[in-house]
């Protein structure tokens, strides 16, 4: 399991684009906790692989080889981070692209094991 937080401005199409992104990357939420305050939003997701979606079992989590397995988990951490990057990164649809606030959008991934 995975526990990605994204902080950045909210906007009508947040949630829709976020969604369409894990699903892209095959990846499901377990859980979503989403806090929102002035025009900023916070989302703390627990995803992990959607089985149903990931046929060829690319998703490097319970490989016996161990070495190659830290690889290819972070090259998957480092996709997901960009992913989210871009999503929060979206303009809100404003001439500017910029609603004017000098807050940064923030996102970490932290690698979680059950």
């Amino acid at each position: 399991m995975i526990k990605a937080s994204l902080c950045c401005e909210d906007r009508s199409d947040l949630l829709h684009d976020l969604i369409k992104t894990l699903k892209s990357l095959r990846l499901k939420t377990l859980k979503a906790e989403i806090t929102t305050l002035g025009g900023r939003v916070r989302n703390v997701l627990f995803i992990t692989r959607d089985q149903q979606q990931d046929d060829d079992n690319t998703w490097p989590i319970n490989d016996n080889d161990n070495d190659n397995n830290d690889d290819q988990m972070q090259y998957c951490l480092r996709s997901i981070q960009e992913a989210l990057k871009e999503v929060m990164e979206k303009s809100n649809g404003n001439d500017s692209g910029n609603s004017g606030s000098i807050k940064r959008q923030r996102t970490s991934n932290n690698n979680i094991h059950y």
